[in-house]
């Protein structure tokens, strides 16, 4: 099963009131997307479903980032929880696909937080194969049209030969034949006497 694999990184930054971020608590990644069939590719089209919650020092001051803008978090004590939709969009060579029949796998989702400012997601997808190819082996319409006619002419002569085989009555076999009469001449023998007779010549006018 073969696997295609790309990664991704992402930055992300916040209000400024809300402080400094301290540390990603959790981070979870999930691709959603359709497929579809390109003359040269197979386009996959969707989204990287991101919920994460980041933790923030409210005493330290930070600026401004150059990351994507989180303007809403829900906010509990000092941990925002966010959700965001980042957009995936990917197109696989058909040479290198086994099957249509794929999944798409999130690994090695690592985070990492410069200045307080803002906090970047780093994760690889992989893009994995299920199944087995189907190979179709096309014959050619030639060759099943003299398949066809073959089979059409020695059908009428195997159905008559069938309808037939019930009225044919084997000949014994010339061994057997030989020792049935061996047994009837042993029989006559038994029952009656030899008489030689001799024939007169037949004159010729």
């Amino acid at each position: 099963m073969k696997k295609i694999a790309w990664e991704m990184v992402e930055q992300f930054d916040f209000p400024l009131q809300l402080g400094a971020i301290e540390e990603v608590v959790s981070v979870q990644i999930t691709p959603q997307w359709e497929q579809q069939q390109l003359e040269e590719s197979v386009r996959l089209t969707g989204i990287y479903h991101i919920a994460a919650s980041v933790r923030f020092d409210p005493t330290k001051e930070v600026h401004p980032g150059e990351g994507i803008f989180i303007d809403h978090l829900d906010v509990n004590n000092l941990d925002g929880y966010f959700e965001y939709a980042l957009p995936l969009e990917v197109d696989l060579p058909k040479e290198k696909m086994e099957t249509n029949q794929l999944a798409l796998d999130v690994n090695d989702v690592s985070f990492f937080v410069y200045d307080g400012s803002g906090c970047t997601f780093k994760w690889q997808v992989a893009c994995r194969f299920e199944g087995q190819p189907v190979v179709e082996e096309i014959v050619p319409e030639q060759v099943v049209k003299q398949l066809s006619n073959h089979v059409t002419e020695q059908l009428p002569e195997q159905l008559a030969i069938l309808e037939s085989s019930s009225q044919l009555i084997l000949a014994p076999e010339p061994e057997k034949v030989a020792n049935a009469h061996d047994d009837f001449y042993a029989e006559l023998a038994e029952a009656y006497s030899l008489l030689n007779v001799t024939l007169n010549k037949v004159r010729r006018e």
